[in-house]
């Protein structure tokens, strides 16, 4: 059910931003493209933040199996 929702709104963003593109120059496009990346980079910074803040907190074996679970789940998309 979530993830049903969630297509719907991801097609919705999509049009909406197809529909908004056409009428827009390729200068302002970018200036876009520039401020989403530069968003999305500093919100990966404060996610890896909050993760190293939290998993610090935790015993040195959980943290240990934690990682390797990233770096296995990383590897996996590579």
């Amino acid at each position: 059910l979530l993830n049903d929702n969630r297509s719907d709104i991801d097609i919705e963003l999509k049009e909406r931003l197809e529909s908004e593109f056409a009428s827009l120059s390729p200068e302002v496009i970018n200036e876009f493209m520039h401020d989403l990346e530069t968003a999305v980079q500093q919100h990966r910074r404060h996610m890896a933040a909050k993760a190293a803040a939290l998993i610090s907190e935790l015993p040195q074996s959980k943290r240990h199996q934690l990682l390797q679970k990233l770096f296995k789940i990383r590897e996996a998309k590579s």
